[in-house]
Order: C-alpha cells, then sequence, then structure tokens
C-alpha cells in the first residue's frame, strides 16, 4: 500500500469513526429526551395511610389499539385501608386522592375509584371519575396499546431500565419525579416479576418502570410493589423530616401485560350494561 491510499484509508476511517460519535450522541438525547417527556406520566398517589406513585395511561378498549379510557396504575399495597397478622392488605380503600400535573404546569387533584384490585399480582387500577374526555388533553398520558408494552421477548438481563417516582415524596410537591435507572437482572415470566438494580424505597411504590429494546424504543415494563429495607443506610423523608431507612437492594417489579387485558374487559362490560 502506497502512502497516499494509507493515507486517504485513515482519513476515512477517522470519519467513519466521528460520524458513528456523532449519530450515537444524537441518539442519545433524544433517548434522554424521550424519558424525560414519558416520566411525566408518574403521578402522585395519597391515601389517609401513606403515599406511592402511579402512571397515567389511557387504557385501549382494544388492546391492539392505542387510545381509551384514562386510567391510574399503581400497586395494589399502596391503596390498601388495614392489614393482617402478617402484614398482607386486608382492606382497600374505595377511592383515593391522586395528584397530576398538567401541561400547562399546574397540579391538580383528582379523586380516583379504585375499580380493579388484581387477586394474584399486587397491581390496582384506578378510574378520575370527574376527568372529561376533553380533559384528556390537558395532560401528558402515556398512551398505550399492545405495541407500547414490552413483549416477552424484549425482558432480558442486561436490558437498560429507569423508572419515575416519588420516594420518600422527594419531587411530590411539584411534581417531578425521581429518575433511576438500571438494567434487568432478573426474570421470573411464569410468575410476572422482574428485578431490577434500582434501590427502590417507600413511595416508589407504584411507579412505572420502563424498558429500552434493541431498536431504543422506550416501552412500558411494569410497575415496582416491593423493596428491602437496608437498615445501615438512612435518609431524611420531606414528609415528616425525619430519618428513614433507605434501601440499596434489587427493586422488584410486576409485568403489567396480563393485567391491561383485565382493565379493557372492565371498561368494554361497563359500556355494554350502561
Amino acid at each position: 500500500m502506497n502512502k497516499a491510499v494509507k493515507f486517504f484509508s485513515i482519513i476515512l476511517l477517522f470519519i467513519i469513526v466521528i460520524t458513528n460519535n456523532c449519530f450515537g450522541q444524537q441518539d442519545y438525547n433524544v433517548y434522554v429526551d424521550n424519558m424525560n417527556l414519558i416520566s411525566k406520566s408518574a403521578v402522585f398517589v395519597m391515601t389517609p395511610k401513606g403515599t406511592g406513585t402511579g402512571v397515567f395511561m389511557l387504557t385501549p378498549l382494544d388492546t391492539n389499539i392505542a387510545g381509551g379510557v384514562p386510567t391510574i396504575l399503581t400497586a395494589k399495597h399502596v391503596v390498601a385501608k388495614d392489614y393482617d397478622s402478617v402484614g398482607m392488605p386486608k382492606h382497600y380503600f374505595d377511592s383515593v386522592l391522586v395528584f397530576i400535573k398538567r401541561k400547562d404546569g399546574n397540579i391538580e387533584s383528582q379523586i380516583c375509584k379504585v375499580i380493579i384490585k388484581d387477586s394474584l399480582l399486587d397491581v390496582a387500577a384506578l378510574f378520575p371519575f370527574n376527568m372529561t374526555k376533553e380533559d384528556e388533553q390537558k395532560y401528558d398520558i402515556f398512551n398505550i396499546g399492545n405495541n407500547h408494552i414490552a413483549n416477552l421477548s424484549e425482558i432480558q438481563s442486561g436490558r437498560t431500565t429507569f423508572l419515575a417516582g416519588y420516594p420518600f415524596g422527594i419531587g411530590s410537591q411539584e411534581l417531578h419525579p425521581v429518575l433511576q435507572s438500571g438494567i434487568v437482572s432478573y426474570s421470573d415470566l411464569k410468575n410476572h416479576i422482574t428485578l431490577v438494580d434500582i434501590p427502590v424505597n417507600y413511595g416508589n411504590s407504584g411507579c412505572p418502570v420502563f424498558i429500552v429494546n434493541s431498536l431504543m424504543q422506550i416501552k412500558l415494563l411494569g410497575i415496582v410493589f416491593a423493596y428491602q429495607t437496608n437498615q445501615m443506610d438512612y435518609v431524611i423523608n420531606i414528609s415528616n423530616r425525619s430519618l428513614s431507612p433507605s434501601n440499596s437492594a434489587l427493586g422488584k417489579v410486576v409485568l403489567i401485560k396480563p393485567f391491561i387485558s383485565k382493565i379493557s374487559e372492565y371498561y368494554n362490560n361497563y359500556i355494554k350494561h350502561h
């Protein structure tokens, strides 16, 4: 290879590397923008017993088509009224208060009816019964169809995940959810459970967890339903200005794809009989 050919080969390689880096940076910026946009669907759930997070979405009447009925999805134990001797929820509130941020930046509260509590999974659906069809345009709602929910083939260990929630009430006053990212660590697809290496704490229960597939598409994976307290770590809980145990273990996520069909079935039956 003569010097001229070698020189131009080096220049061409340099251009390819720079171009790939530029496109990679652009892709990353788009991903971050989309992550921040989607995180706006995280709402703050409050009951007389405590607080949690939910995801505000449109549940499709036909699960193959986006658009549908406004619904808030959260963990079932978030809406629990009391517990039995082993710490399992025994009774549930009929309705709870949900704080939602509108697109214009204003925050409003909605009284939401607890319409479905799954018998096996720690997940519940809430309906904002004072919201009209016209109101839907005022909010950042996660508009889902089957193509917006992670398929089983996309749930692989090592996939990037992120969640948006209000641990210890952080971000709840201005409704600016805390974003945390990690990877899928383990999946038990038979029991609809996934572990992510993201520390979750009190207030994260019910928060949406998203996964990034091989095409850099962000899809809804599930919601946080459990954590393990590490008594060695503490943070300041802004709700009562006290020290609270902080978790540094794996977060447990319940997959919500099978639950979406139950919500759609509930709405379809309701429409049929009213």
